[in-house]
């Protein structure tokens, strides 16, 4: 279905009021050198695993009392792996790969160099890999498809999307049970999963390129479509009609939006984080009324690897200057 969206809504006034300031340090003992190039990032369920990879090869570190400590070097795969997914359900990580590939382990079988499941569902790389918190659902996009499973003892396919139109951003919602793109043709597209079963909902001209995109909630999610501001939108009522709320001043300096980059929201922080070429940008969105403050951290080149983990804590970063892994910790 095509959806013109019209009418903007102002049920939500905007208050100015002080915003104590947030931030990120570096934690003085978890630096280590790392001179090959990082292309993923990913803590463990736990957040005391962090899983690294260099091309081919896969590292494994162990972060305890804010110290972080190398465990061990491994190689499963046979192509470079572009993204690193610990599976909220287990003790598993799901990998992704510049030859299309799916592969999943648990930290077990990784130190063993085995694997539990290979998939080859994708015909090109695959940029985007992503679990929900809450359910069983995962999804992996290419450019150009993406594709939706189910994690029960193996992962089991259960539909696709592509519609011969470049891919340029997608996100979850908080359950698992909505997702959002956006593509080249300057349209948001809509999913629902009702039951077990994912179908298309909407397909939403917009006239404008989203280049990041991301759920802040189940029903709330914000577009990046210019540089300095976000958008604000909600499915409403239960024919999850969208409607936009408002536009988001923000302060951040470069060029926002690294394609690459899986925008990712924090609902224990209320921190929106984004990347653009060389600053990682942090956004900390709240509601009733909507008012935003923000934190950067810049690097020297746009080749930094960056994770949180899941409830926003501790930040885990490479990057092409220092040649070396970091962690920061949230301080308010």
């Amino acid at each position: 279905m095509q959806t013109n969206i019209s009418g903007f809504s102002e049920e939500c006034t905007l208050v100015v009021k002080e915003q104590k300031q947030f931030r990120y340090e570096v934690l003085d003992q978890t630096q280590l050198i790392q001179k090959q190039q990082c292309n993923s990032l990913a803590f463990d369920n736990t957040s005391t695993l962090i899983m690294a990879s260099f091309g081919m090869i896969l590292k494994a570190y162990l972060f305890n009392n804010e110290k972080l400590i190398y465990i061990s070097l491994f190689q499963i795969t046979k192509s470079t792996v572009t993204c690193i997914e610990s599976l909220k359900q287990g003790n598993f990580f799901l990998f992704a790969m510049l030859n299309g590939q799916l592969q999943i382990s648990s930290k077990i079988g990784i130190n063993q160099g085995k694997y539990i499941q290979k998939l080859n569902y994708h015909l090109s790389p695959i940029y985007h890999l992503k679990s929900s918190k809450y359910s069983d659902s995962i999804i992996s996009c290419d450019d150009w498809k993406v594709s939706f499973w189910i994690k029960q003892s193996l992962l089991q396919f259960e539909y696709f999307y592509t519609n011969n139109i470049r891919i340029c951003a997608v996100s979850f919602n908080e359950i698992g049970d909505k997702l959002i793109l956006s593509d080249y043709n300057k349209s948001i597209v809509t999913f629902i999963k009702r039951g077990t079963q994912w179908m298309k909902l909407q397909n939403i001209n917009i006239g404008k390129l989203g280049q990041g995109i991301s759920f802040i909630g189940n029903d709330s999610f914000v577009v990046q479509f210019t540089f300095k501001k976000l958008d604000l939108y909600k499915f409403k009522n239960q024919d999850n009609q969208l409607i936009k709320l408002r536009e988001l001043n923000i302060q951040s300096y470069g060029n926002w939006g690294s394609r690459k980059f899986n925008q990712s929201y924090i609902k224990e922080k209320q921190i929106l984080l984004n990347k653009d070429g060389v600053s990682l940008n942090f956004i900390k969105i709240q509601d009733d009324p909507y008012f935003v403050t923000e934190f950067q951290l810049q690097f020297q080149d746009s080749s930094a690897q960056v994770a949180l983990n899941e409830n926003g804590t501790y930040l885990v970063t490479w990057d092409n200057y220092s040649k070396s892994i970091n962690i920061y910790k949230y301080y308010d």
